[in-house]
């Protein structure tokens, strides 16, 4: 079961390499708090300065400069993004979420939006190649539109029905059983 204000939650996996965008989560925070200040943003990663190779890396630290800047100048984005510690309970952070994000320019294993579905949360998905094989109803093109998105979503949030039928559908389609069995058709 989800925690208390799940509903009104984005969340991140990942910020630790540029590549994953993380400031197109905190556009996307700041557009739905146009309307729904309620909602909040946690981000469950590594800090960029905790990894050697991006913080001295001169343009990964002026990307992470910039984005954290960016917060601190903004009492509104400050108050309303929390930063969660890496570790291996990742099914209790995902209790808090409602919306998971994925701002990632490419995926490499497509992990976290599949523990997201198979949580009972939503997904949000910036377009990338392959993307919509695997999330179609969750893929948008921009970070407006993913915005625009989890706002529409959030005028009819899930019943808890609709929910466990979420993570029932999710952990059949992703369960490793059925991608093995996919890999030995695909190879066979």
């Amino acid at each position: 079961p989800k925690h208390p204000g799940f509903e009104t939650t984005l969340g991140l996996v990942g910020m630790n390499d540029s590549r994953k965008r993380p400031h197109l989560a905190v556009d996307i925070l700041q557009h739905v708090r146009r309307q729904r200040p309620d909602f909040r943003l946690r981000i469950r990663s590594t800090l960029p300065w905790d990894i050697q190779w991006v913080w001295k890396n001169a343009d990964q630290h002026q990307y992470y400069a910039t984005l954290f800047q960016r917060i601190e100048d903004d009492p509104d984005l400050k108050a309303a993004i929390i930063f969660d510690r890496p570790g291996p309970n990742m099914a209790e952070w995902y209790r808090n979420i409602g919306y998971l994000l994925s701002t990632s320019e490419s995926e490499g294993c497509h992990t976290s939006v599949a523990e997201a579905l198979c949580s009972g949360s939503q997904a949000s998905v910036i377009h990338w190649d392959g993307a919509r094989t695997l999330y179609d109803a969750y893929v948008d093109e921009t970070p407006e539109a993913m915005a625009e998105a989890i706002l529409r979503r959030a005028e009819q949030p899930l019943s808890v029905d609709e929910m466990e039928a979420l993570q029932h559908s999710s952990a059949e389609v992703f369960d490793i059983a059925h991608t093995i069995n996919q890999l030995r058709q695909w190879f066979s």
